[in-house]
């Protein structure tokens, strides 16, 4: 869905918004068993494994913008970030 919102031009507001309130609203749906994996798995350690794997996926959060900045400058498009590029 983000990809798609990628192609949306600017004429289509309701069309943008629609795409990202259901992208997140269904990002929801991995918690109900992405979270309680760690209780899973081994409950006396759920937090630390939650945090140790929490930490690697925040890290993400702060490379990626790097990355896509990087791809941008080369090839001026952003459509290269979601490897769309013509």
């Amino acid at each position: 869905m983000l990809i798609g919102l990628g192609y949306v031009d600017c004429s289509q507001p309701a069309v943008a918004i629609t795409l990202l309130v259901l992208a997140v609203s269904l990002t929801g749906t991995q918690y109900s068993g992405w979270i309680v994996n760690h209780m899973d798995i081994a409950p006396a350690f759920a937090g630390i494994l939650f945090g140790i794997s929490n930490s690697i996926a925040a890290v993400t959060g702060f490379l990626s913008p790097v990355v896509a900045g990087m791809l941008t400058k080369v090839h001026s498009c952003i459509f290269v970030v979601f490897f769309t590029y013509m």
